[in-house]
């Protein structure tokens, strides 16, 4: 079936615009997005009418998401049967161990985070809901990378290489992406003792849904207080594990 190119582009805006904090521009997302500036305008002009979008700045005519869209969201986060056979497990496990969980879903060449929990007993500060990494550069984003297709790994490092690398295919963080990865996929999961903090663990693992489609990764982090906690911890792999293991078997994949 032919793709609707209007509403692929329109969907494209949203997701561009979704990235910005402080609002884009005509011009900018014309550019980005290489559209036509008429076109572009015309489903910018559609988007504002329907209040999915709508001007951080009156003056710059700096667009931002708007209020449709977080009710969209919202809908979402209710309906969605990835947060529902995952957040009572997610919930028990970071009550259990003391830490912030997430479930996250891939968007273009982001991972993003669309539920969160975190223990009462948690004093760090950690990333909210909504909030987008690169794939290159997250737990999630890395463990995404590891066990999704390999067509569609290709096509994602192609599009990094150029979005993300300015086409410089040779480019470090490159390199240290595809050896994280190949380190995921030997060991099952993604595992971090400081490496991006001293005092953090972390671990993610993938999630699978009927069609053995990669749907999304959990993702767990929590403050280490002691040195010799490498018990505790393989206690947390194992048991992160299977909850993501449980989550894609109520989504109806078979191993």
């Amino acid at each position: 079936m032919a793709q609707n190119k209007a509403v692929v582009k329109a969907l494209k805006i949203l997701e561009y615009i979704s990235k910005s904090k402080d609002g884009v521009t005509l011009s900018e997302i014309a550019k980005e997005l290489d559209m036509p500036k008429a076109t572009t305008f015309d489903i910018l002009k559609a988007l504002y009418q329907e209040d999915a979008i709508y001007y951080k700045n009156e003056k710059t005519k700096t667009y931002v998401i708007g209020s449709k869209m977080f009710t969209i969201g919202e809908k979402y986060i209710k309906n969605s049967n990835f947060i529902e056979f995952s957040q009572e497990l997610l919930k028990d496990f970071a009550n259990k161990y003391n830490a912030t969980c997430f479930a996250t879903k891939r968007i273009g060449r982001t991972i993003s985070y669309i539920y969160k929990y975190e223990s009462p007993r948690v004093r760090l500060f950690t990333e909210s809901v909504g909030d987008a990494f690169p794939l290159y550069n997250s737990a999630a984003g890395l463990t995404f990378l590891a066990f999704t297709t390999n067509e569609k790994r290709k096509d994602l490092i192609d599009r990094m290489i150029k979005k993300d690398f300015n086409g410089n295919a040779n480019d470090l963080r490159l390199k240290k992406m595809k050896e994280e990865i190949e380190k995921i996929q030997s060991v099952g999961c993604y595992i971090s003792n400081g490496v991006h903090d001293k005092l953090t663990f972390e671990v993610a693992c993938p999630v699978f849904n009927f069609e053995s489609k990669e749907s999304g990764v959990l993702y767990a982090s929590r403050v280490v207080f002691d040195d010799n906690e490498s018990d505790l911890e393989s206690k947390c792999i194992k048991e992160f594990t299977n909850i993501a293991k449980t989550v894609s078997k109520r989504q109806g994949y078979q191993e």
